[in-house]
């Protein structure tokens, strides 16, 4: 696991090279988390599977798998785990646009729900 980096006070992005510690990490925290992006390839386990064991312990947190490769659209219908997928290689300006999109879209579903 990487240090934790936080933006603000409610914003903190925490890195991982295992997807294994990260899934780890989740589970004792899941109800801090918001969003997950992962990479396709990996060691021990690729994005699909990782984000579809995110989907099991919190279907509500934001799931969103990058990659270099194309991945077939039959693979996203067959697991359903994840919510946005973005193709590498991506600017971080880019990038950081969409968290921000997504981080917006969880919170207005958020509000739709309690109210």
């Amino acid at each position: 696991m990487l240090v934790p980096r936080c933006i603000d006070s409610s914003l903190c992005v925490i890195g991982f090279t295992e997807p294994m510690l990260a899934l780890q990490h989740f589970e004792v925290n899941q109800s801090k988390y918001e969003i997950i992006i992962s990479d396709y390839r990996m060691p021990a386990m690729n994005g699909i599977e990782l984000l579809s064991r995110i989907k099991e312990f919190n279907p509500s947190v934001m799931r969103v798998l990058m990659s270099a490769f194309e991945i077939e659209d039959r693979i996203f219908e067959q697991f359903n785990c994840v919510d946005k997928f973005l193709q590498k290689p991506i600017k971080i300006s880019d990038l950081i646009k969409e968290i921000q999109k997504q981080l917006k879209s969880t919170q207005i579903r958020k509000e739709v729900t309690i109210t």
